[in-house]
């Protein structure tokens, strides 16, 4: 693991000392530390409008995302890599309805 990175709890922690509002989260779903749902799940406790873009290598999340997030639309939040910069951003102008 590069020393460089910063842990998932980490950048959490300092999240939730922050006054700034966000947006939107993107998150892998694996990720050392804690998962993209888990970091989701207690960001949304902060700050239930933030919105979520899930990013994953692997197809088998969809339905656990949908077990843990039942009022979320997979379509809109859901990317599977590899993606291009021209996916993200699409699926980012999607979520945030932006045209």
């Amino acid at each position: 693991m590069n020393s460089r990175l910063i842990p998932i709890m980490t950048l959490y922690q300092r999240y939730q000392n922050l006054k700034l509002v966000f947006m939107l989260l993107i998150a892998d779903i694996r990720m050392p530390g804690m998962s993209g749902l888990e970091l989701y799940e207690k960001i949304k406790q902060i700050d239930d409008r933030i919105e979520v873009c899930f990013v994953t290598a692997f197809d088998e999340y969809y339905g656990q995302l949908g077990k843990a997030f039942p009022k979320l639309d997979l379509k809109r939040c859901y990317l599977v890599k590899p993606i291009t910069i021209s996916d993200l951003v699409e699926k980012i102008k999607t979520i945030l309805n932006i045209m």
